[in-house]
């Protein structure tokens, strides 16, 4: 019986083991695929353009509130790639696509990094 019970414990282990290797593998590549990271305040619910040439269209920008400023309301943010160039971000009004939502006037902090690598 200790053999049995020894040979899953070990087994568990290799396991758990390959699986935290894996995900520091994935950890590392995608922190060596950062292009860029920073902050863009809204006006009137758009971004002023963040150059960035190494931009491409995998390319994805992830986006988190920083701070709501004088805002009167926070929409659905959008950021629209222009490979070689850069980005812009916009907020849409929730529920809306297609309209911009102009009382939102916060701060995003952003990170861009090359997907699918």
């Amino acid at each position: 019986m200790g053999d049995k019970s020894e040979l899953k414990t070990t087994g568990l282990l290799a396991a758990d083991a390959e699986m935290r290797a894996q995900q520091a593998a994935a950890a590392a590549a995608l922190a060596g695929q950062v292009l860029s990271t920073g902050t863009v305040t809204l006006v009137a619910g758009v971004s002023p353009a963040v150059v960035l040439p190494s931009i491409t269209a995998r390319s994805t920008v992830a986006l988190t509130l920083a701070g709501v400023n004088a805002s009167t309301a926070l929409g659905t943010l959008e950021a629209d790639i222009t490979p070689g160039t850069g980005f812009t971000v916009t907020s849409h009004e929730s529920g809306t696509p297609g309209v911009t939502q102009t009382g939102d006037l916060g701060t995003y902090r952003y990170a861009v990094f090359n997907a699918g690598v």
